[in-house]
């Protein structure tokens, strides 16, 4: 029993000694923290890259990690081929001093793992549609992912990253997949909507859905169209009133207001 442990012991310390040269100018220990899942670059990993490294770097931040150190800690939470790509891209120059400056870890995985990985990041950006029997809420949230990582790949290019917030709102103002909303947000030029109008718009939006019991706004637009259909007999005006109640206004007293 003691050979064994002595022989398991020495295997951990040449496992260790190898960590220790994987990488210049980084001496890596391999730390335990169960708090922080490790990043593999595979289908097995629980987060987006884009979404681990914003956890390591607070986890870095948290624990009060020194500049110098934070790439060490860094590599200790790599794995698999997500470790290799980094080790072989610092290896292949040896100018980068991750010492100094960690984020270029975070470009490396960036570069290889992020959905990003066309060299037209703007135009992935503008291509990014609805899908099909998307709702508002989950659009714009994916429609700022799309711009994140469009700003991720402009950096990478070394090139100057422009505010996204109205290139965001244009998208949406004019691809909005719910037709309620859509027609609220046709009411004024789209110009004049700014991201924090239309976040109020969508945080009404899903109060209204909750409200709703989880008819989406689209369904709502087909049961309401009906009813006021099958009330031929109503005198015009009254007809009227019962559209812009569903519906809200017409354009042209969107025009009028």
């Amino acid at each position: 029993m003691t050979g064994d442990h002595g022989t398991t012991t020495d295997t951990q310390n040449a496992h260790c000694d190898d960590n220790r040269h994987d990488i210049p100018n980084v001496t890596v220990h391999v730390m335990s923290d169960k708090g922080l899942q490790t990043f593999r670059g595979d289908s097995t990993d629980k987060y987006s890259v884009q979404d681990w490294i914003a956890l390591i770097r607070t986890h870095v931040r948290k624990h009060g990690i020194s500049v110098n150190d934070q790439a060490e800690e860094i590599m200790s939470h790599l794995m698999g081929k997500a470790r290799d790509v980094v080790k072989i891209a610092l290896r292949s120059d040896p100018e980068i001093d991750v010492k100094q400056k960690p984020q270029f870890i975070y470009d490396i995985l960036l570069q290889y793992f992020s959905d990003a990985s066309s060299c037209l990041p703007l135009a992935d950006f503008y291509a990014t549609l609805p899908r099909h029997k998307e709702n508002p809420v989950d659009y714009w949230i994916r429609l700022n992912k799309a711009a994140d990582r469009a700003l991720e790949g402009l950096h990478r290019q070394g090139k100057q990253a422009q505010d996204m917030s109205g290139e965001i709102t244009l998208m949406f103002v004019k691809h909005c997949p719910d037709p309620e909303l859509s027609y609220t947000l046709k009411c004024k030029p789209i110009h004049e909507w700014t991201s924090r109008d239309v976040q109020l718009r969508i945080d009404d939006y899903q109060r209204e859905l909750r409200a709703s019991g989880g008819v989406t706004g689209a369904a709502q637009l087909k049961s309401h169209i009906a009813a006021v259909t099958s009330e031929q007999s109503s005198p015009p005006s009254a007809s009227l009133a019962v559209s812009e109640q569903y519906h809200g206004p017409s354009p042209l007293s969107c025009l009028q207001a």
